[in-house]
């Protein structure tokens, strides 16, 4: 699953209409249902998808942290245009700005809570990384051989030895046994 962070770019300037267009379409609400349906469990991934997986999610936190740093120098600056405003004869653009100033705010708290959201759930993850890496199956073969010879008590090329010399024993008594019923009969 891919979570398409909201989108902000980087400009700016003194006109608050300016200002109005760069955030405009940035949040949408299935948006807000992407993270909250995002699953934060990793059953039935290998550890490479999971972890891939989780740099994802970081990568979308480090895009949303990224917006909220944006939108909040916006807000620094609308508040100035508003200041400075204030001291004009322009009530109108004085209440656009302010109007605007509260939109900016309001999606402030929004991608700000979103990206709480976000967070917890990528705590989840990693955690949930972390557990399936302690039981990712790893075969090192050399260390598997070692630790039967050890448990067994024998090395690979004792043991090959040992198979060789009952091969050559069972052929023995095969012989030997032929033999015998071949004098019987």
């Amino acid at each position: 699953m891919t979570i398409i962070p909201p989108d902000g770019d980087e400009k700016s300037g003194d006109d608050p209409s300016h200002e109005q267009e760069q955030f405009s379409d940035s949040l949408s609400p299935d948006q807000t249902d992407a993270i909250s349906g995002l699953p934060t469990d990793l059953d039935g991934l290998s550890y490479e998808d999971s972890k891939q997986y989780v740099i994802e999610i970081m990568t979308v936190r480090k895009r949303y942290q990224k917006d909220i740093d944006g939108l909040n120098k916006e807000i620094s600056e609308l508040s100035a245009i508003k200041v400075k405003l204030q001291g004009s004869n322009d009530p109108l653009k004085l209440m656009e700005a302010g109007d605007l100033l509260a939109e900016k705010e309001a999606k402030l708290k929004t991608l700000v809570m979103e990206e709480m959201e976000l967070s917890i759930k990528l705590d989840l993850l990693k955690e949930a990384l972390k557990t399936k890496s302690r039981f990712e199956p790893s075969v090192n073969s050399s260390a598997l051989l070692e630790s039967l010879e050890q448990a067994v008590g024998k090395s690979s090329s004792d043991m090959k030895l040992e198979k060789e010399i009952g091969k050559v024993d069972m052929e023995s008594r095969l012989e030997e046994l032929k033999r015998k019923m071949g004098q019987k009969e």
